[in-house]
């Protein structure tokens, strides 16, 4: 679920009328060619609106959300997918080399038109929907390498899924995802009237499944993302294209392609 952290970035700069108050609301609207997560394409190569809603509160660095993904074709919607998240983000040692963001969530994500029966002694013909929890923990390195007026930022990422049913573990395996990422991110000068902020830039990941969904420990996929966004109106619209190469068949076969465009608005 990391779809609008830049979108976010930059209306925290831009906006900073908005740091005086106890709560702030970001609106995204995210249109994605497919949806692609952690390595794993869902709902096959079928696009997908992805609208969020996030709410700043009083605790510093902490901050809620509601995140979905809804198939645009409603013969797939049983790969619709709604999560509600408690996130953090903080930097620390600010304007330092050694500078860092600590950043992560909790989600509880749910499928709730895929059903699954779940016998029990109690009630042998019961079910009940695909769903669970995830844990997500991060740092980056915000100011260790400077380039080009900018900094190349390395990341890394754990996520980590929790058994959604206790009594049917073989059918959903908990277990960590492990991303290795440098981004890069570059303000360039304002080309269309109007425009207050503009920027270009890119990341590359490589990624560690170790366990997750019932996939053989190892190297699942690389990502390389690249991306260009605008602050104008009092909103970033931005725009990824991103290349997918997969390792372990059980995460994808194939390798992947897919684009997104994105409406982000500061309340």
């Amino acid at each position: 679920m990391k779809k609008v952290a830049v979108a976010a970035l930059l209306l925290a700069g831009i906006a900073s009328a908005s740091e005086d108050r106890a709560f702030v609301v970001d609106a995204d609207m995210t249109f994605a060619s497919k949806y692609m997560s952690d390595g794993f394409k869902i709902g096959g190569d079928h696009p997908v609106w992805q609208p969020s809603i996030g709410l700043t509160t009083p605790l510093p660095g902490v901050s809620l959300a509601v995140w979905s993904a809804i198939q645009v074709d409603r013969d797939n919607q049983q790969y619709d997918e709604y999560d509600f998240m408690v996130n953090y983000g903080r930097d620390f040692f600010t304007g330092l080399v050694y500078s860092f963001n600590l950043h992560g969530y909790y989600d509880y994500w749910t499928y709730p038109k895929i059903n699954f029966a779940t016998p029990t002694t109690d009630a042998p013909d019961s079910s009940q929907n695909m769903h669970g929890n995830k844990l997500h923990a991060g740092v980056s390195m915000t100011n260790l390498i400077p380039l080009w007026g900018s900094h190349l930022v390395p990341t890394y990422n754990l996520y980590y899924w929790l058994y959604w049913a206790q009594n049917r573990q073989d059918l959903f395996q908990g277990g960590a995802h492990h991303e290795f990422l440098l981004s890069y991110y570059h303000d360039i000068p304002r080309l269309i009237p109007g425009v207050q902020e503009q920027y270009v830039g890119g990341s590359a990941s490589a990624n560690y499944n170790d366990g997750a969904f019932n996939v053989q420990p190892g190297w699942s996929h690389s990502v390389v993302a690249l991306s260009t966004g605008v602050y104008a109106v009092g909103a970033v619209f931005a725009l990824t294209l991103n290349r997918q190469w997969s390792f372990n068949p059980m995460v994808d076969p194939n390798n992947e392609v897919w684009s997104t465009i994105s409406f982000t608005k500061r309340f």
